[in-house]
């Protein structure tokens, strides 16, 4: 919200050559747009950041899990893990 409310103040600071009120709009409406789509790009990198360190972490479980066994303890942290993954997933 603030992100957007701070492109769209500097939209109304530095309007370009305005013939009537819909000009103006439109200017401001396609800073926010701009802002907007660039703030998801953004989202959409650290999702998948946090879905391939969770991935990694699961997968080191895993091959420990298949060699000498896993602790209770990290059952249920690889279980946690995963659960953290399928909310991302979810969102």
């Amino acid at each position: 919200f603030e992100l957007v409310c701070d492109h769209w103040l500097e939209a109304i600071a530095s309007p370009p050559r305005v013939f009537c009120a819909v000009d103006f709009w439109h200017h401001c409406a396609k800073m926010a747009r701009r802002v907007m789509k660039g703030w998801r790009a953004n989202l959409g990198a650290d999702l998948r950041a946090r879905k391939g360190g969770l991935l990694d972490q699961i997968k080191v479980l895993d091959g420990l899990a298949d060699a000498p066994g896993l602790s209770p303890d990290d059952w249920v942290r690889r279980y946690s893990l995963e659960a953290s993954l399928m909310d991302i997933y979810k969102s």
